[in-house]
This record gives C-alpha cells, structure tokens and sequence, in this order.
C-alpha cells in the first residue's frame, strides 16, 4: 500500500455522495456483465461431491448434519448451508449457484471499496473495481464449489469492518473507553471471523493482517492493542490445522506424490511466490490446470526464484525501514495469505499442478492495493489517468468474460483445459471420464429407439455431458418410425466416435503421466467396453499391480476375462478381490453365477446366501437359494427363502412363482413337520385369484391342503378339476400325480 497522500482536500458532501452511487453503479454494472458467461454456467469438477450429489443436501434434517464433522470431505459448513438453502429454493438448477456466487463476490468488492476508504489507501474505487473484474478471480466465481472463496471473502471482510470499529487503529489517546458498544464490535468481529473460517480456513490470516494495518497506520504494537487478537489466533490455528489434518486424511493429499523434501518444497513455494503476482500483473493465459513445474534440488538454476525471493524481501525491508510501509504490508499480507497454498501443506490440488488460480482470490488484494495504490499516487495529477483506468477496467472485464464461457459445462472446461495446456493429464482424464460415460448413455438409447420408445431415447441422452451427444436428445424424440433405422445407425457411429476419443483422452493422460492409477482403470474399461478384452486385461494387469488397487478393480479384471473367456483366471480374481473386502457384494455375485454356470454350485451356495443376508430384498437370489435348499431336502431353508422373498417383492411384480412354490411346500411336503394346510389353503386362494382358477397346478396343491385338513371331499373335488385341466393342456407327468393324489383321497389318505 503507498502512502496516504494528506494534502488532498476533502470533497464537497454532495459531490461525495454523487461519486459514491455512480462508482457503486459502475462496479454493479460492468461486474454484473462480465460474469453474465459464468451465470450461465453448469455444474464442473468437484461439483457432484459439493452439490449434485451430496444427499444432505436433499434431506430436511441434512442442514444439522452438516455441521456435523466428518459428515463432508471438508468442514467448510457454512458452504453447505448455503447450498442447503439453494436446493430449497431452486434444486439442482446451476445458475442460481452462479448467481449467488456473483452476488457474493460483487459484495466483497464493494467491502474491499470500504476498507481501502477506511484505511485511506489511495485509489479505494479502482482498487475495489479491479478486484471486482480481475479475470485471475473467474475460476473462484464460476465454479460453485468455490463458493468456499467467495463467502468466506465477505465474512473476511466484514469481519475486519467490524475489528475497526473495535479498534479504529489510530494514535491510541484517541481510542474511546472501553464500552458496551465498542466491545459488542469486538464480539460481532469474532463472530464473523467464525464464520469466516467456517467457509474457508484461509481466512485464518485476518489477525495478522490487523498486525499489518497497525504497521500501515503507524500505531505502537503494545501488549493491550495485540492482546484482543490472541483468540483470532487461536481460532484461526486450530481451523488451520483441522483443514490441513482433513486434506490429508479425507481429500486424499498423501502419498508418494506428496513426498517433497524441504528444500523442493522452499523450491516450490519461491517459484509459487513469483507466479501469483504475475499472474495479476499479466493475466494471460489463465488455465484453470497449470502445468506442473519439474522441481530439481540438484540443479543449481532450480534456485533463481528463492534469490529472487529474499532479493524482494530485502528490498521490502529496506523500505520499510526508510518508513515506506506500504510495499511491506501490502506484500506481507499477499505472502502470509497465500502461505497455506504455497506447498509447505499437503493439498490435494499440488498432485497435478502447484498453483491455481482460485488460491489467489483473497491474497491478491495485497498486490492489487500495492499497484493501483501506487499509480494512483503517481498518476493523480495526470489527465490521461482516468481513461487509461476505464480502459483497464474494460479489458479486464472482457477477458472476465472470455474465460466465464470456459465454465458452461465440465466438457467444455477440460477441452479448454487440454488446449492450453496438453499435459494436462487430469483433464484428458476427466474428458474421457465424461466421453465414457455418455457412450453408455448411448447404448440405453438405441436400447430404447429399438423397443419403440423414442421418448425414453431422448431422456437417456439428455443426462449426457458431452455436446455432440446431448445436440442428439432432441431430434430423437420425434423420430418417425421409418427413420428408425438410420438414426439407430447414427447413434452407433456416434458411439464408436464417442469411445474412441475417450481411449484416446485415456492415452494422452497416461503418456503424461505414466502412474495415472485412475485413468488406467478407466482406459481398461473402455476397451472391455468394445470387446478389445486382452488389451483390456494387459491394463488392469498395471492397475492391480498399484498399490491403491482396491476390491472393485479386481472385481472389473475378472469381469473381463470371464467375457474373454478365461473363467479359471477370473475365478481366480473374484477370491482376490474378496481378500481385499469381503462384503463386496457384485462380486460375490458374479462369482456365484460364474460357478453355478461352470456346474458348481456348493461353490456358489456361501455367496449368494452372504448376499441375501445383507440384501433380503434381492428376490432373484431368494427364489434360487430355496430352489437349492428344496432339492437338498433343506425345506426350512427353502421355506425361509420363499417366505421372504414373497415378503421383498416388489408391488406390481408378479409373485406367484413363490407362492407355488411356498404353498407346494406346505401342502405336500414330504416332512410333515413342515405341512401348514391353512397357509397352504390361503396361498392357493389367491393363486387362485390371480390365474383366474384354471391353473392345474393351483388347484393341485389346493387339492393336497383340502385332503391334510380331511376335506376329502372339498379334495376330491379340486383334484378332478385339476385333473381335467391338466389333461386338457397336455401335462402327462401332471395327470400322472393328481390321478394318484385323487386315489388316496377317494380312500380317505393324504398321500399317494
């Protein structure tokens, strides 16, 4: 920050006034147009976890659990809050996130306008315009997931209001007594630090950066101003430390990728110190991934950006000591903010590039300030000043434009991505992640269109990402049938374009980055995808071999050398991966019906009865296993089986294969302890109702349950109805056993 200026004259009120709704109008206006690409904008990366799908979001009582830790990958729940809230208002639809995110970010500038006025800075307006229009602040307002910047900007912010208020920061005779009111802004800024942090824990440098404006005005850092700060600190080291311990615990930020020593993470952090400011002084290109510096420790000219470092903070110093504070503070407050994203903390981002843009969001008010400060003092008096800052503040508007429409939709954003920077092997991934998934969307409408449901064609599509397959949803659901075949071939086409590009995107990331465990197993599931099985198989060979392999990469290797016909090594793979987790449930399946196919099915038997032990509802299982336990003379298993079944099916699905089954069991059963007449007689009743009362195996059964209760008469009558039938549909084994059954009953017997 320069140096107040205190030879400038004070306005005349009402030209105050009138400068203060034209430069509010100003800063509403032309931030309102630059982001009016990004209002538009869809859902991106990272979005799913903090919105689409995080079901605490749809349940009413999912706002407490919010605030609940643990419950999120991050304890950010005042983010969450907000969202709760939208996905009342306006559910999944992605421009209400947008525009409450422009909305946020808008008001933090216009409290940044307060500030800098607050603490005489010169060049309040441009300053606070300029942070309103950076582009380098896009990604931090187009992507709803960085609400996390946005919000706690605004609790940053108001938070400082509201210390000044405690503390106005000027000669300290002048401070008022201590008060009820002064002291209530003391509260209300503790609160708002709260929530501050409670949306991001960047935000923990507010304390600091009030050390830093006592610098700035001069004030004597005695223990009584210094003491009202020390529960900032602490609240704020205690968020910090929270945020780092779950970045690296629940984000993922460890492992070998993370195993920097320091001196390659000073390398890092020095090269991260240069890059930022630049990127505000000269903000072209933007990517939304950079590329990811090669940190060499062993060669020399690694070093330049720490002697570039020390070379500025001596030079720093030098002034401050000379009494310019302004380049001090101003610089201080950008390194000690940016501090947390500088590599000296574990965080999942640095994976694949060191720096990104939305770091930058709060930390680069410090060098904003210093700049526009600076020039403003410079150029006050120069008549050009004010076209040249309306024309700064047009280009940066424009290019805040440029880079919202990166934001439309996550396909666009990493073909964007890939274009500036091709060694960007996380967004090849993701593209082809996105290009995968929609080639299955693909095979679900051609499944529709050839079942004669062009409606459910055009539904299947437009949950796609990628243009080219969405632009298809429309024109399919007025298809005619006479143009059924040509567009089942043009879904086909655009299918096998569709799978290719993403091997394709799978390849690049891999050629990048040859260690991609995720897009490996991703680049093998395509080509099972197209029946390309043992170039699929060589890769799941890497991906097996990864040491964060888990029990569903083992599980998708045996699904595809069971479909290349290796069934000995899938077997293999599936008891694999149920050594890693034995309750994976597909597996268990797959394995079961594999073996049952192989005609083993005492192999089977433990793996689908562990699954129906944790899913009963799974009916198909039930009706199989009480087939099995009916064979082996096990009718208590098999009654169990077909009782809950009959129990989990679901409303509007047939059931009357357990009923014959149940009631056949009951009426029959050659162990009487398992005979239940009067459940037998209920079963066939409504068996009864539902095959219209012409079923010989109904009636059979009815027959069976008449004669164990010693209705022989109400049995004879059922068994010649069934016996008649049965001879009328062509059922000899049938009529064979109701002719006997209708001779032990005619003689007074149960059975044959």
């Amino acid at each position: 920050m320069p140096e107040v200026d205190p030879s400038i004259p004070p306005d005349d009120p009402a030209a105050s006034r009138r400068r203060l709704w034209l430069g509010l109008f100003i800063i509403v206006f032309l931030t309102l147009i630059a982001y009016l690409p990004a209002m538009h904008g869809g859902f991106i990366w990272d979005d799913d976890d903090y919105v689409t799908d995080n079901v605490l979001l749809r349940e009413p009582g999912g706002f407490l659990l919010l605030w609940e830790p643990g419950n999120t990958h991050q304890y950010y729940p005042l983010v969450f809050t907000t969202f709760w809230l939208e996905y009342r208002a306006w559910q999944l639809d992605p421009m209400g996130y947008h525009v409450v995110n422009v909305l946020l970010h808008l008001a933090g500038a216009l409290l940044v306008w307060r500030l800098m006025y607050l603490l005489r800075v010169p060049g309040a307006w441009m300053i606070a315009a300029v942070f309103a229009l950076h582009p380098v602040h896009v990604e931090s307002v187009a992507w709803i997931t960085e609400r996390k910047n946005v919000l706690s900007g605004v609790f940053y912010f108001l938070a400082a209001l509201a210390y000044l208020r405690f503390d106005p920061m000027r000669d300290e005779e002048t401070i008022a007594p201590d008060g009820g009111r002064r002291w209530g802004s003391y509260a209300l800024a503790l609160v708002l630090f709260a929530c501050a942090l409670l949306s991001k824990s960047v935000t923990c440098s507010l304390p600091a950066a009030l050390i830093l404006v006592m610098i700035w005005r001069r004030q004597r850092l005695t223990i009584g101003r210094l003491l009202p700060l020390a529960p900032l600190f602490v609240i704020g080291l205690i968020a910090a430390l929270h945020t780092a311990h779950l970045e690296r615990t629940n984000v993922g930020a460890e492992g070998h990728e993370f195993d920097w020593t320091f001196i390659e993470r000073c390398l890092i952090a020095s090269r991260a110190l240069l890059f930022y400011p630049w990127k505000l002084l000269w903000p072209h290109p933007l990517m939304f991934l950079y590329p990811q510096w090669t940190i060499d420790a062993g060669d020399w000219l690694s070093y330049w950006p720490i002697g570039v470092v020390l070379l500025i903070a001596a030079v720093l110093i030098w002034l401050l000591i000379r009494g310019r504070r302004g380049p001090f503070v101003a610089a201080s407050f950008y390194a000690g903010t940016i501090f947390p994203a500088l590599g000296f903390f574990n965080i999942y981002p640095m994976r694949y590039s060191f720096v990104a843009d939305h770091f930058n969001y709060l930390a680069s008010l410090g060098i904003i300030a210093l700049v526009v400060g600076v020039l403003t003092s410079v150029l006050r008096r120069v008549r050009a000043a004010l076209p040249v800052a309306g024309a700064v503040l047009i280009v940066f508007a424009a290019l805040t434009w440029i880079e919202g429409i990166k934001y439309k939709d996550a396909e666009t954003l990493w073909r964007s991505t890939i274009a500036e920077n091709p060694q960007a092997w996380m967004a090849h991934n993701n593209l082809g992640g996105i290009l995968l998934r929609d080639h299955e969307l693909i095979d679900d409408a051609v499944e529709a269109l050839e079942s004669g449901e062009p409606r459910d064609a055009a539904t299947a599509l437009r949950e796609a990402e990628s243009e080219s397959v969405l632009r298809m949803a429309g024109p399919i659901r007025r298809v005619q049938p006479g143009q059924l075949d040509a567009v089942v071939g043009a879904l086909r086409e655009l299918q096998q374009e569709t799978i290719n590009d993403a091997i394709g995107h799978f390849r690049a990331s891999l050629d990048a980055y040859p260690d991609h465990y995720e897009a490996r197993g991703n680049l093998a599931t395509a080509l099972d995808r197209i029946g390309r099985y043992e170039e699929a198989i060589a890769q799941w060979a890497h991906v097996i071999a990864n040491p964060r392999a888990t029990a569903q990469d083992h599980y998708r290797m045996a699904r595809t050398l069971q479909r290349a016909g290796r069934n000995d090594e899938a077997i293999q793979r599936y008891r694999e991966a149920l050594k890693v987790y034995e309750g994976h449930l597909a597996t268990r399946l797959h394995l079961g019906e594999l073996l049952v196919e192989l005609g083993r099915p005492d192999e089977a038997q433990p793996h689908f009865e562990y699954i129906v032990k944790q899913h009963p509802a799974n009916t198909r299982l039930q009706r199989y296993l009480g087939g099995r336990a009916e064979v082996a003379g096990d009718y208590g298993k098999a009654i169990r089986h077909y009782e809950a079944g009959l129990r989990h099916t679901p409303e509007g699905t047939d059931p009357l294969g357990f009923m014959v089954r149940l009631a056949k069991i009951r009426a029959m059963c050659p162990e009487r302890r398992f005979r239940d007449p009067q459940q037998a007689i209920a079963l066939a009743q409504r068996m009864r109702q539902l095959t219209g009362g012409d079923d010989p195996f109904v009636l059979n059964i009815l027959a069976a349950s008449y004669a164990g209760l010693g209705r022989f008469d109400e049995a004879i009558g059922a068994a010649e109805a069934a016996l008649e039938l049965a001879r009328r549909i062509e059922q000899p084994e049938l009529v064979a056993e109701i002719e006997a059954r209708l001779a032990a009953y005619r003689a007074g017997r149960t059975d044959p």
